[in-house]
């Protein structure tokens, strides 16, 4: 276009649905691939997609593994350290979505900086272990998510009753409980959000003071704390996790008998 103006030509204005493709293509990259003896990919790294020679760096993470969710699909966010061994690289280019092999695959290892001088657990125990935790993590983020998403239902739900045509005091009975069990539920999982904005303490442990004790990226492996941490999160998340699926259960009933209290529909 540039040259057309230059030379005092006339610019054809594209056609809409060539502008609505160009709106909506994905812009092209250039990737490096990460993969494992056993051809697995560990990590997928976005190079500079520019003229000339470029460097591209893995700091020697994995992918993350977390739970996607439409609030969080658009973070950065990187797994855990691997474990010292051999590995492969090998670069691709993304055109329209698709990803194009532009070089062969080389090998390379990846060994320890030093040794340290306690004994420690092997690798492959301290990167199970730090994958364990990460796992739960987002278990535990992607559960706190759905009581969320269910309070909100409640609301929802109680908003319902109130607009009915007819009166129900057994349905507007069970919102309210199931509305009470919910936050309760919220409370035990995520603790005080006013104690939060003060900075006071909980009366109980939560499932994320857990997590975080038993977090150890200490290359020396989890110690008998850690574990015993880890284990307490799992009983409290699959104790949490039944009660909310029991709350789940309960609301679709309460949603049949607005039904027939002439309430607006709930979506």
């Amino acid at each position: 276009e540039k040259e057309l103006e230059k030379n005092k030509k006339e610019v054809e204005t594209p056609e809409w649905d060539i502008l609505e493709s160009e709106k909506n293509e994905l812009v092209p990259s250039v990737w490096a691939f990460i993969y494992s003896q056993e051809g697995n990919i560990i990590k997928k790294v976005e190079a500079k997609n520019e003229s000339g020679f470029n460097r591209v760096n893995w700091d020697l993470t994995s992918e993350s593994k977390n739970i996607i969710t439409e609030d969080n699909f658009e973070n950065s966010v990187s797994g855990n350290l691997i474990a010292p061994d051999e590995y492969f690289a090998q670069m691709f280019k993304q055109i329209e979505g698709k990803y194009i092999a532009i070089s062969n695959k080389v090998k390379f290892d990846v060994i320890p900086l030093k040794k340290g001088a306690l004994e420690g657990s092997s690798y492959d125990i301290v990167v199970s272990h730090w994958n364990k935790v990460s796992k739960l993590r987002s278990e535990i983020y992607y559960l706190s998510k759905q009581i969320k998403d269910l309070k909100n239902k409640s609301s929802i739900t109680l908003k319902a009753y109130q607009r009915a045509e007819l009166v129900d005091e057994k349905v507007n009975m069970e919102i309210l409980s199931l509305r009470k069990k919910i936050l309760e539920l919220e409370l035990n999982v995520n603790g005080s959000s006013i104690r939060s904005k003060v900075g006071e303490q909980n009366d109980f442990l939560r499932m994320r003071d857990y997590i975080w004790a038993a977090s150890s990226y200490s290359t020396y492996g989890p110690t008998k704390q850690h574990k015993e941490s880890l284990q307490n999160a799992y009983t409290l998340y699959n104790k949490f996790n039944k009660e909310y699926n029991s709350l789940k259960q309960q609301i679709e009933p309460i949603h049949n008998s607005l039904n027939k209290i002439n309430a607006p529909e709930i979506k």
